[in-house]
């Protein structure tokens, strides 16, 4: 936690400018207080996952949202839609979702290629990201596991 500290401190600040900056009236509440701290979670997620600028945080109205950060909008209005259901009708929801099934592949593709592009990096560079990003940091243990799981005999190797 420590090591993103100064990630979410800079999201932080990025947010409380931007609340400072759209009114120029200090009487005034911000009466979207939960998108705001959506939009603040998603943007610290972003960073501390993947490495990754969502832009949540960069203008008031989003109207020029990125395509993943759309999609976990979708996918996070989805979860809250699924915690209220009882579970087999959520899980049905979900299934029957076209636009959560759309967000699924999106975030999917994302993350192929976000894995894809970790796997060309030499393995210096992506120990260096490890501290900063968990998906540099799962790369790692993947392919330290699978080093690992190469040495064994085929007895006790996992999986297919």
């Amino acid at each position: 936690m420590n090591i993103h500290l100064d990630t979410i401190l800079d999201c932080t600040e990025k947010s409380l400018a931007r609340w400072r900056n759209y009114n120029n009236d200090s009487n005034l509440t911000h009466l979207n207080m939960i998108e705001q701290c959506q939009q603040l979670a998603l943007a610290i997620f972003g960073f501390i996952a993947f490495d990754f600028d969502l832009q949540t945080l960069d203008n008031e109205n989003n109207s020029g949202q990125h395509e993943l950060t759309r999609a976990f909008y979708t996918h996070l209005s989805a979860a809250m839609m699924f915690i209220r259901l009882p579970t087999i009708v959520g899980r049905l929801y979900l299934v029957l979702n076209p636009e959560y099934r759309q967000a699924r592949a999106i975030i999917d593709r994302y993350l192929q290629q976000m894995i894809e592009q970790e796997l060309q990096e030499n393995s210096a560079m992506r120990a260096e990201r490890k501290r900063t990003s968990f998906i540099a940091s799962l790369i790692t243990s993947l392919q330290q596991d699978e080093k690992l799981e190469a040495t064994k005999i085929e007895e006790d190797k996992k999986g297919c």
